[in-house]
């Protein structure tokens, strides 16, 4: 497939990899890896080829130095099940045999949610109750 790997060492290469579209790899094995445009990939060759490091610049102080790379359409993982809101990226098992899926919460009306699943929009909304989906680690607190 011609694929390369390389290791996100420098500020810039971590900035291109978040423009990446998001690609998936299912329960059998199989992966699908989606294509990129041809400017981005030019400009991530460009960058992980150079040999010479970057300069960079000291990122200003922040309270909240948990920064996270969202997938499109999400608003942030939610810290607990009392913070889950409109907006939030959660787990949804369609069936027992389907796995779990990421899922887009729509609604919520005090403990039951509206989703959508993140990958297929298309596909007709979930009506879930809360305890029945799961949390993504939000990550350092």
């Amino acid at each position: 497939m011609k694929l390369s790997v390389c290791e996100l060492t420098q500020p810039a290469l971590m900035d291109l990899a978040a423009k990446f579209p998001v690609g998936r790899v299912h329960a059998q094995g199989r992966a699908f890896i989606p294509y990129i445009k041809r400017e981005l990939y030019d400009t991530l060759s460009s960058v992980g080829n150079s040999t010479e490091p970057k300069p960079t610049t000291p990122a200003p102080a922040t309270s909240s130095e948990e920064k996270q790379t969202l997938p499109p359409g999400t608003s942030g993982l939610p810290k607990d099940w009392d913070t889950l809101d409109v907006g939030h990226m959660v787990l949804l098992q369609e069936s027992l045999t389907d796995g779990w899926w990421e899922a887009v919460v729509l609604a919520r009306d005090n403990e039951m949610l509206t989703l959508r699943l993140r990958d297929f929009p298309k596909y007709p909304n979930f009506v879930r109750h809360i305890r029945s989906v799961a949390l993504v680690h939000p990550g350092p607190v």
